[in-house]
């Protein structure tokens, strides 16, 4: 069976190459239709967030980010279907060339005006840790991709022109003329069908949008807002149904709970102040709050903090809401640097009648940098300095 196929291999190189590209035309539009619905569908799954990121590239107007975060998923998710069905795969290729196109000027733009953003590629909340660099080298694939897609039929449509040019006859050229100018129109013809294609596969999709987006539990506005906006609206809802915290309710002196440091009443809180938190030395009575996406959050975080998201503040205010009012101190962070969602919380919290909290700004980052310059390596096993000096005390003491 083997030597049959190879002697039909060696006997027609011809069909062997189509059918060749025949195979990689199957994987490409597959590819293509499975990267384009898993992105779509993780972005239509928290609209909010993707507006969060769609904003941070800071390129459109405020009213314009939330019609972005609304359609493009949907659009995405049509041309992914319509990419496998014959009669719209042209227009379809044609709409992802325009948009992966779009995709990279956008983040060549963030990258070269210094912009620390979450990519959005596959919803918000999810910044790539491989950056900006993967995601444009990642489109450049998708779009060359499209681009071998549409010259297939470029490819068919030359040859055809060939064989009509080979006959040199006089009746022959005037056959070629005639057939040249019946290409030309049916190819005109054909563009208006593609284009008309386009514009009944981008109307679908706005229409589809539309109406899941008010099928959502939190539809997007067309007004966007930041999430400090929106987290101190949020903030402001639950004041109202009774959910913040009473006056004088669980207001016990900050400074019968300070063991070994001294906690100011500041805005903001030090890496000592946190680290003594996290060590335990002030019990339930100093609170840490992780205003990251719950993504991060479950991939580290410092150790006796609550999940507090700027994106589903309500949600998880709900869940540790008995947590929050037992604490006469709350410290919030995120990642660090230029996060933003960690001062929006610290004034959620204010909002919901929370007098002492404090943001510590140097966040998950400095956290983890501290960690690392504190961490030796002991018998092999990188332990911090206070353990290493423990185990050399008792050692010594063996010995």
């Amino acid at each position: 069976m083997i030597e049959i196929f190879k002697f039909k291999t060696l006997a027609h190189p011809v069909s062997a190459i189509r059918a060749k590209r025949g195979d990689v035309k199957i994987l490409f539009l597959l590819a293509l239709t499975g990267i384009f619905l898993y992105t779509g569908i993780t972005k239509l799954l928290d609209g909010v967030l993707f507006a969060d990121a769609v904003a941070g590239y800071k390129v459109l107007p405020v009213w314009g980010v939330n019609v972005v975060a609304v359609v493009l998923p949907m659009l995405e998710v049509v041309v992914g279907v319509a990419v496998l069905v014959r009669r719209t795969r042209r227009a379809a290729l044609g709409i992802m060339g325009v948009l992966l196109g779009v995709f990279m000027v956008a983040l060549v733009q963030a990258k070269v005006r210094g912009l620390e953003i979450d990519c959005g590629c596959f919803g918000g909340g999810k910044a790539e840790k491989s950056g900006l660099y993967w995601a444009v080298a990642r489109d450049v694939v998708l779009l060359g991709m499209v681009v071998f897609l549409l010259k297939q039929r470029g490819r068919v449509a030359a040859k055809e022109g060939e064989a009509r040019g080979a006959d040199k006859t006089e009746e022959g050229k005037g056959e070629a003329k005639a057939g040249e100018h019946s290409f030309l129109l049916q190819e005109r013809v054909l563009l208006g069908k593609e284009l008309q294609y386009a514009g009944l596969l981008a109307s679908g999709a706005v229409v589809l949008a539309v109406g899941v987006n008010l099928l959502r539990e939190r539809p997007l506005g067309w007004h966007f807002q930041n999430p400090r906006e929106r987290v101190v609206a949020e903030a402001e809802s639950l004041r109202a149904q009774g959910r913040g915290k009473a006056e004088g309710e669980v207001e016990a002196a900050l400074g019968a709970v300070a063991k070994s440091v001294a906690i100011s009443k500041g805005k903001v809180a030090s890496y000592e102040e946190v680290k003594a938190v996290a060590d335990g030395e002030f019990g339930e009575k100093v609170l840490l709050v992780d205003a990251r996406p719950d993504l991060f959050f479950e991939e580290g975080h410092i150790a006796g903090a609550i999940n507090l998201p700027s994106g589903e503040f309500v949600n998880a205010y709900r869940r540790h809401e008995a947590a929050l009012k037992t604490a006469n101190r709350i410290v919030v962070y995120c990642d660090g640097g230029g996060c933003e969602s960690s001062a929006a919380v610290v004034e959620a919290l204010e909002k919901l009648g929370f007098a002492d909290v404090a943001e510590y700004k140097g966040g998950w980052r400095e956290w983890e940098l501290q960690k690392r310059a504190l961490a030796v390596s002991v018998n092999g096993r990188t332990v911090n300095k206070k353990t290493a000096n423990s185990e050399k005390t008792k050692k010594e003491g063996v010995s």
